[in-house]
């Protein structure tokens, strides 16, 4: 029997679909299961994205108001529109806007190929937040609390996505909510 995460598992993103939200990413994180929708405005120049926490005790949101709206959070590599996606726990923002670095982006791509980036629960390195330890990022046994290694800067790791290309290895491998959890591949409809 095959792998199921050795399929290539699509979404899909109707871009004539300017009314409703499309689902667009899901994942878990805290333990809480969340889903991340879409919609595209009339001019292709921009995406509203909405983040929905379904079941889980840390609600998630997006890491700042306008985290998505800097333009460096999208680029075009080939056929695919590459979009990074910031989260983060007990925060209250479960909306923002991504602006396109131009309207072409979404219009000539055929795949959206999105990466969720994890912003720990507290700005300042440490393992609490309001008396909430950050499982994502720290373990702990005991009073022993070791970082673990997502303990980078998130900037980094998004200039890294965002500006290197995507092999055809790594293309062939992508999948919609991808085995990690921090991967969605929707095609466009157009």
């Amino acid at each position: 029997m095959e792998n199921q995460y050795e399929q290539l598992l699509l979404g899909s993103i109707d871009l004539n679909e300017t009314f409703h939200y499309q689902f667009m990413y899901a994942s878990q994180n805290y333990g809480t299961f969340y889903a991340i929708y879409g919609k595209i405005s009339e001019d292709k120049a921009s995406l509203s994205l909405e983040l929905v926490n379904y079941k889980g005790p840390i609600n998630l949101g997006f890491a700042t108001k306008n985290s998505l709206e800097d333009k460096n959070k999208s680029k075009v590599d080939g056929d695919i529109l590459k979009i990074a996606i910031e989260v983060q726990g007990l925060s209250t923002n479960k909306s923002t806007t991504l602006k396109l670095n131009n309207v072409t982006d979404i219009s000539n791509s055929d795949t959206i190929f999105i990466e969720r980036f994890l912003h720990p629960l507290n700005k300042v390195s440490s393992p609490f937040s309001s008396m909430v330890f950050d499982s994502e990022f720290y373990y702990r046994s005991g009073e022993n609390i070791i970082p673990n290694n997502r303990n980078k800067s998130v900037k980094e790791l998004i200039g890294k996505f965002i500006n290197t290309p995507l092999t055809t290895d790594k293309k062939n491998k992508l999948a919609a909510t991808g085995g990690n959890c921090k991967t969605s591949l929707l095609n466009i409809i157009k």
